[in-house]
């Protein structure tokens, strides 16, 4: 319970963690080459995401709110033992379909940590949309 900026615990604890849940999320810009021939109207379908994170576990990604694929986390863990937080590189294959702005959405519903450090995803290019 939480009174007068102090809170109150029914049992003993060594470790209490305390705060609002939120949801954390980032969305890239539209798919853009820089020098290149422009590809703002035109079709793009991004299949695959890489994404290099630092310390993060959880995290779901999509072309949309409505999309999400979460990014699996165990690697040579044993299934009894609690999953090791991230660093590095993990790949993501999200369901897309062509549209013309390419973005990715990256959420963090759950009171993890998630640290991107880049969004490198795999464009495909289509046609006049």
């Amino acid at each position: 319970v939480v009174s007068g900026c102090s809170v109150t615990i029914d049992y003993a604890a060594g470790v209490v963690h305390i705060g609002l849940p939120i949801t954390a999320e980032v969305e890239t810009l539209e798919v853009t080459v820089f020098g290149g021939d422009p590809i703002r109207d035109r079709a793009k379908c991004i299949p695959q995401v890489t994404i290099d994170v630092e310390e993060t576990i959880g995290l779901l990604v999509g072309p949309d709110a409505n999309n999400l694929e979460s990014i699996p986390v165990r690697t040579d863990e044993y299934y009894t033992d609690p999953t090791a937080l991230q660093t590095g590189t993990g790949t993501a294959y999200p369901a897309t379909t062509w549209n013309k702005s390419g973005r990715i959405l990256i959420r963090q519903s759950d009171p993890l940590p998630a640290t991107v450090l880049a969004i490198l995803p795999n464009v495909q290019i289509g046609g006049v949309g």
